[in-house]
């Protein structure tokens, strides 16, 4: 019977290790909702990481197929720059470990996926994994919205705050509790739908996330993910002819459908005015992030080391730090890191890029279709990095980094068995060889 559920979730193909990755990536993303439901912290980031650390330390022994390469030293290398930034700043302060702890985190997720070696099959669910969640938080946010906006902050006790609302139209934030947070879960969402249209896998489930996402991913209000999914859509129907303008065709169709329900509720006139004036970049949140910048700038200028973890982001807006800002996350980091750090982390951004290049060159449609569900991804966080801590959202993190290792492991598993073929190959035509000289030879003796 276990084996049966665990196969109808999709779960039955995975490793040990892998489910257990799986159940992190489906409990984490309603870790502040699952707390409000029950009254009480449940501390679900200790628990499910502790459990990860305690089977990593159980299963492991051998290194990561193809460890150390180019994608692993630029990770090791941010978080050696990471740890110099503590030695040469403020020391391991509390608030310093925890800024260190929240910018270093992805290499966690990274280097865990790579060492279980987690697999294509690991990556296909966690895509598939990332449309249901789409779904369930576009049709949980979109009853909210409709039925009585703030009802769930409202139950998790946490204030409306500017966060919320944009030119006084209220956000859709779904159980990601953040709007933001849930513009990018929607982002994941159409990630993965793109790369089972790829593959022509479960187009049903890519039909409903398409229809549900693009209900409430324009209530977001966030800029950078709608921008990357509407992109992403149109490049996919003109690079991929056999199944791109179906995709553009259903992604049309639920557009209006959505613009129809909002006309129905009166939406459509706020909602316009916001397109209006935020497509230009003319609202105040646009004018004022100019300002921060040039902040931000002035001051990695004038410490190009940085200033320590803690000074700048969430946590600087939490203890009124240096720079209590949490905005274009480059600058974020530089007045953490400063140069030093700008340079790991584009180390890491190219390398992870060429990753998922090399997977959308490759001739495998499969590995292709999972080519495109990564880059895009890749795309949304990079892209919107100008604008938001994209780099530190957890659920994009997670899910990307993951992501990356299962590509990598794949990239290094396919170089290995090409180089045992060529070997075989090689050992085959020697040994053809050597029978034909043989052969050659007794032609050539007198007989007795």
């Amino acid at each position: 019977m276990l084996s049966t559920l665990l196969d109808r979730v999709g779960l039955g193909s995975l490793t040990l290790g892998e489910r257990l990755l799986a159940g992190v990536c489906l409990l984490y993303p309603f870790r502040i909702l699952l707390g409000a439901l029950v009254g009480v912290d449940l501390h679900l980031g200790f628990v499910c990481f502790g459990a990860i650390a305690v089977y990593v330390a159980w299963s492991v022994r051998s290194r990561a197929p193809g460890f150390p390469d180019g994608l692993d030293a630029s990770v090791l290398a941010f978080v050696a720059a990471a740890l110099l930034t503590i030695v040469t700043t403020t020391g391991p302060t509390p608030l310093a470990l925890k800024g260190f702890s929240v910018e270093t985190r992805f290499a966690v997720f990274y280097f865990v996926g790579r060492f279980l070696r987690v697999r294509r099959e690991f990556a296909i669910w966690l895509l598939g994994a990332a449309m249901v969640l789409g779904v369930l938080a576009a049709l949980i946010g979109i009853a909210e919205y409709h039925l009585g906006w703030g009802a769930l902050l409202d139950l998790a006790d946490l204030p409306v705050d500017r966060r919320f609302r944009k030119l006084g139209v209220p956000r859709l934030y779904s159980f990601a509790m953040t709007p933001t947070s849930a513009g990018y879960l929607f982002a994941l969402a159409i990630a993965g739908a793109l790369a089972f249209a790829a593959e022509e896998r479960r187009l049903g489930l890519v039909t409903l996330t398409l229809f549900a996402v693009w209900q409430a991913l324009p209530l977001t209000l966030t800029r950078t993910a709608f921008a990357v999914a509407a992109v992403a859509t149109l490049a996919f129907a003109f690079a991929d002819r056999r199944r791109g303008p179906w995709f553009a065709a259903v992604s049309i169709a639920a557009g209006a459908l959505g613009i129809f329900s909002f006309w129905l509720r009166g939406w459509m006139a706020p909602l316009a005015k916001y397109a209006e004036v935020g497509g230009t970049l003319a609202d105040g949140s646009a004018q004022s992030h100019a300002v921060v910048l040039q902040n931000g700038y002035d001051l990695i200028l004038a410490r190009p080391w940085g200033y320590g973890f803690g000074e700048a982001g969430h946590l600087a807006m939490q203890w009124s730090r240096t720079f209590p800002r949490d905005d274009t996350y480059p600058v974020t980091l530089g007045v953490q890191m400063g140069v030093p750090g700008l340079v790991v982390l584009l180390a890491v951004v190219l390398a992870s890029g060429w990753v998922w290049l090399r997977l959308l060159r490759s001739a495998a449609p499969e590995r292709r279709a999972l080519g495109i569900g990564g880059a895009v991804i890749w795309v949304s966080i990079v892209f919107g990095s100008a604008f938001l801590p994209t780099f530190t959202m957890i659920a994009p993190q997670l899910y990307f980094w993951l992501l990356t290792a299962a590509a990598t492991n794949l990239l290094h598993e396919s170089q290995a068995a090409e180089r045992i073929r060529a070997s075989f190959a090689g050992a085959t035509e020697a040994g053809v060889g050597v029978t034909a000289l043989a052969a050659a030879r007794g032609s050539q003796s007198p007989r007795e």
